[in-house]
């Protein structure tokens, strides 16, 4: 069956009709598709400057936290009364304090109290309001660890987790260097100092895991010593030109 011109103009004018109301729709998604990608956008913009907010507030919120604790010491290691009172720690401090010299004025006590709920005797915090005093007293440590009394900074939560991260670092590289040591915020080894991340790197890639056979152990330790300095020497190396190449 043959069509006529006439039902083939109208096949044409359909199909003319059908693609401009395609391409209308297609215009319209594209649009919509434009306004998404600029909502989209500033979005970011936005999340970028409210991440940028908070990370500003953490690290003053982390640095107000510090000034409250600056003129802090906990003293761990005082004899602890049974139902000891507030006033009862505060001489037990000041006698423990005139065992070693040092003068501790009602003035310049801000705050004293046990801390936690441990097992006796509990830490003592000890706040005093003068700087020169704090230093004064950090300068008797030595008098204080001869008398089995030991002061330590009263820390943050974030700073305690780091340094419980940073000591169990220093257990497991103790096993392979007895002589490293914790230094402030760093594990120092053989001269170098090493933050929690880079020691947490440092014992991944020098440090075999132990051994379960002590015998096998004594075998490879002189081989284990070589290949472990050989180790150091390349994180070293990597750590000075900031490569970050496997060891």
């Amino acid at each position: 069956m043959s069509l006529s011109l006439e039902d083939i103009m109208d096949a044409i004018k359909q199909g003319t009709q059908e693609n401009r109301s395609l391409v209308e729709k297609f215009d319209k998604l594209q649009t919509t598709i434009n306004d998404l990608y600029v909502e989209i956008r500033n979005f970011k913009v936005k999340t970028f400057e409210q991440d940028k907010i908070i990370k500003r507030q953490q690290a003053e919120i982390e640095f107000l936290k510090k000034e409250a604790k600056k003129n802090n010491v906990i003293i761990y290691g005082v004899p602890e009364e049974k139902d000891e009172h507030v006033v009862d720690t505060l001489n037990v401090v000041k006698k423990v304090c005139n065992e070693v010299a040092f003068d501790l004025p009602d003035l310049v006590i801000n705050n004293c109290y046990r801390i936690g709920r441990g097992k006796n005797p509990r830490p003592i915090c000890l706040s005093l309001t003068s700087n020169k005093f704090m230093s004064d007293l950090w300068k008797k440590r030595t008098e204080f660890n001869r008398n089995k009394i030991q002061i330590a900074p009263d820390r943050t939560r974030e700073e305690r987790e780091y340094r419980r991260k940073l000591y169990q670092c220093l257990q497991s590289l103790k096993k392979y260097e007895p002589t490293c040591i914790i230094s402030r915020n760093y594990i120092k080894l053989k001269g170098q100092n090493y933050s929690l991340e880079e020691a947490e790197r440092l014992i991944s890639e020098c440090y075999p895991e132990t051994s379960k056979s002590s015998k096998e152990d004594n075998q490879s330790s002189k081989k284990v010593k070589r290949e472990t300095l050989k180790k150091l020497d390349n994180f070293r190396f990597h750590q000075r030109t900031g490569s970050t190449n496997s060891i």
